[in-house]
């Protein structure tokens, strides 16, 4: 088997204070190929105008900063983006919606220069991996299950906590012991799943959006591979900037959709 080889770019790479950082020794690195140069540049040119489209506009930043139960401002908003994106009739329609925090790798910054105008290439740094929507048919039992799955092994320390869409709500009690066998965990108060003020009925079958990498079981939620009538939908881009459209200005909710206790 072939040892990897580290290739470093020509950029300069700083810290935190914005001074530049020493390539390690024995590392020299390489000049830019003009012609590859040349086609990125070009590239860049073409797609700026898209890049650069104002879509919405935001009254203050909206991240991924976690809350003590694991909710996000960036979280909830994606989550409902793909609730709307996926709640027409046509799609059952959906009434619940899961995003994997690992798929939001930006924060939208507020920027009071352009009174927090927000442009498609800001979506797009949040969400870049053009995952697309899956709507499939749970049982409240199996979204139990799948909201255990945040913290039962193998997932790493500190669980991967799913967010979720408005209208449903849950408590969790971080005294129960995380890392659990799968299958075994007991964080969740089942009791306390709700989906606009009504319990979840373990029996009940409900119609759930997530992307196609958590449908697939990315991020060990494997439950969601038992999921039933299973539709595809649109790319996540679309719908977060359909729902940017629809719904400017955005402001960042109250987190308050996930409890968490002790």
């Amino acid at each position: 088997m072939a040892n990897n080889r580290v290739a470093v770019n020509d950029l300069v790479i700083k810290d935190g204070n914005g001074n530049p950082i020493a390539l390690p020794a024995g590392y020299t690195a390489l000049a830019k190929d003009s012609a590859v140069d040349a086609m990125v540049s070009r590239y860049v040119a073409l797609t700026a105008p898209i890049k650069n489209a104002v879509v919405g506009a935001i009254t203050a930043s909206i991240d991924r900063t976690q809350t003590a139960a694991g909710e996000s401002a960036l979280g909830d908003l994606v989550a409902d983006a793909y609730l709307a994106g996926t709640s027409d009739a046509s799609f059952g329609p959906a009434v619940i919606a899961f995003t994997n925090p690992g798929g939001l790798r930006q924060n939208l910054a507020y920027d009071a220069a352009t009174n927090g105008q927000t442009t498609f290439g800001q979506l797009y740094a949040v969400m870049p991996f053009g995952n697309s929507m899956v709507t499939m048919n749970l049982t409240g039992a199996q979204i139990l299950r799948l909201l255990e799955q945040q913290w039962e092994a193998p997932q790493p320390a500190g669980g991967r906590v799913l967010q979720v869409s408005s209208g449903f709500t849950y408590t969790w009690d971080a005294s129960k012991p995380a890392g659990a066998a799968a299958g075994q965990g007991n964080r969740v108060d089942p009791v306390s799943l709700r989906l606009n003020g009504v319990a979840i009925d373990p029996a009940k079958s409900y119609r759930v959006t997530v992307n196609n990498f958590m449908a697939s079981g990315g991020d060990n939620f494997t439950v969601l591979k038992q999921g039933t009538n299973q539709q595809a939908g649109p790319v996540d881009i679309d719908v977060f900037e359909n729902y940017f459209r629809a719904k400017s200005p955005l402001s960042p909710g109250a987190a308050n959709r996930i409890t968490r206790l002790n």
